[in-house]
């Protein structure tokens, strides 16, 4: 059965360049957009390989929202944790990002390597 709650929209899901930062940040997961009459949306969130979604019905105006989750990972939370990191960043498009790829590692990063966005948002 899926929790219910109350959450947040910190940054339109719509906006490319959030979905292009905060992406590296919530690995394996896939998200959509269900755009609907006067601005509203849904958003959704899914991890394939544990089950995990995660839901949002936004409404313009509105100040929270009710989020529906289900399964092991916290996906609307570790989309929050990926925007404030984008947001505390600078609000960087997707222009600014580059890829580093060594014969060990790879990585995303805004501006310069030393500043990866590949860091996973902690999971809860």
């Amino acid at each position: 059965m899926p929790h219910r709650g109350q959450g947040r929209v910190v940054q339109n899901p719509a906006d490319p360049d959030a979905a292009f930062a905060t992406g590296p940040r919530v690995p394996d997961c896939r998200h959509s957009v269900g755009h609907g009459p006067d601005s509203e949306f849904t958003l959704w969130l899914a991890d394939h390989h544990t089950g995990a979604w995660a839901s949002i019905d936004y409404t313009p105006d509105a100040t929270t929202f009710e989020i529906a989750r289900y399964g092991p990972r916290r996906l609307w939370g570790e989309a929050e944790a990926a925007t404030r990191w984008w947001q505390s960043a600078g609000d960087p498009a997707r222009t600014r990002f580059g890829l580093t790829i060594t014969p060990t590692d790879q990585w995303v990063w805004p501006d310069a390597p030393h500043t990866r966005a590949t860091e996973q948002a902690r999971r809860t």
